[in-house]
């Protein structure tokens, strides 16, 4: 079984995707801005652009803004079509296109914008999504082997570590494609509504023991590192 590893730098914890199912997305992130996408008019001309938008200086505050801006086109002798690019959480993907940008009074070039990686997930009553707005982001991409259920009956609930929560611990058969000894994956979630899948590296003996009594699974430990 095929798992992605999501984390911040190089740590051994992060979001667990399952690649059959979740994919991670790039966004751009457009903020408190008004951004406008440019159809049907070439990325070469966007300097030209910006220097008739300085000459002609359009009142883009006079009326609706497509309305305005298409009718600035038009005077310029483009024929463009103004086309919404914002979705629903306030980002837009990249796209070989130009843009306006209500906040900086200029166009740009889609394409050539900063991304941020996100991740997009039901709660339960919304899609929301999840960015990864560090600096620096790592994917592990994990072929596990053998699973150990950690989850124990408490009388009421089959759970892990606290009520409602559940574990399941993978042996790790490849890293990044190769073959490793002694490394465990833990993957843990809840029941609650928009929780994600949690997952941790463990390598070695001495960190998964520590991993385990943790969770109050210390006395799991011999089956496990027999069995997984």
């Amino acid at each position: 079984m095929k798992k992605i590893l999501w984390t911040i730098g190089f740590e051994a914890k992060g979001l667990l995707l399952d690649p059959t199912e979740d994919t991670i997305t790039k966004y751009i992130i457009i903020g408190d801005d008004i951004w406008i996408g440019i159809k049907g008019i070439p990325v070469s001309e966007e300097d030209n652009l910006n220097k008739l938008l300085n000459e002609k200086n359009p009142d883009f505050d006079d009326g609706d803004l497509d309305c305005v801006l298409e009718n600035f086109l038009t005077d310029c002798g483009y024929a463009g079509e103004v086309v919404a690019i914002e979705e629903e959480n306030g980002c837009a993907q990249a796209a070989e296109m130009l843009a306006y940008s209500k906040n900086e009074n200029q166009f740009f070039r889609l394409d050539e914008c900063e991304e941020t990686p996100a991740y997009n997930y039901w709660n339960g009553s919304n899609w929301k999504t999840k960015f990864f707005d560090e600096a620096q982001e790592y994917e592990y991409v994990i072929e596990t082997g053998k699973s150990k259920n950690l989850d124990e009956w408490d009388g009421n609930n089959w759970s892990c570590g606290e009520k409602f929560a559940h574990a399941v611990l993978h042996a790790v058969e490849k890293l990044d494609d190769k073959k490793v000894n002694e490394t465990w994956l833990l993957e843990t979630w809840t029941q609650y509504q928009g929780d994600t899948t949690v997952g941790q590296l463990i390598c070695g003996i001495e960190l998964l023991k520590k991993c385990l009594a943790e969770l109050g699974r210390s006395h799991m430990f011999e089956d496990i590192h027999k069995e997984v």
